[in-house]
């Protein structure tokens, strides 16, 4: 509950931003990503990292990286983007709108970080 309440407090916090500094030519934007690989995040179970492959046409399955939310914030930040403010753009691989469907989907992949961390 805690994280979607600040989740929403951080989108319209993005909106009231946009709207009171856009007069000054400032634009404010959200970036939400998903889990990135990082060493924070190493030794996570392959079904949080996005891993277990989503099978979604055409796409990719594999985790985040630094370098995709650097260049999300850097086209932002870029001219390119001047007609964007007040957004809040999720960055993860399509992870959030497909993760899983149901719980099934990833049993076997748990049961089997279960054993390699020794819970059984």
């Amino acid at each position: 509950m805690t994280y979607r309440a600040s989740k929403a407090a951080a989108i319209q916090f993005t909106k009231s931003a946009a709207i009171e500094l856009g007069k000054y030519g400032i634009r404010a934007n959200t970036i939400f990503p998903g889990l990135v690989k990082t060493s924070m995040t190493q030794g996570l179970p392959d079904h949080l990292m996005g891993l277990i492959p989503l099978h979604r046409p055409g796409a990719e399955d594999r985790a985040g990286r630094p370098e995709d939310v650097a260049a999300l914030a850097t086209f932002l930040a870029s001219p390119k983007a001047s007609n964007i403010t007040g957004a809040e753009i999720t960055i993860d691989g399509g992870k959030s709108i497909r993760f899983p469907t149901k719980f099934q989907d990833y049993t076997a992949e748990i049961a089997k970080y279960k054993k390699v961390v020794g819970h059984a």
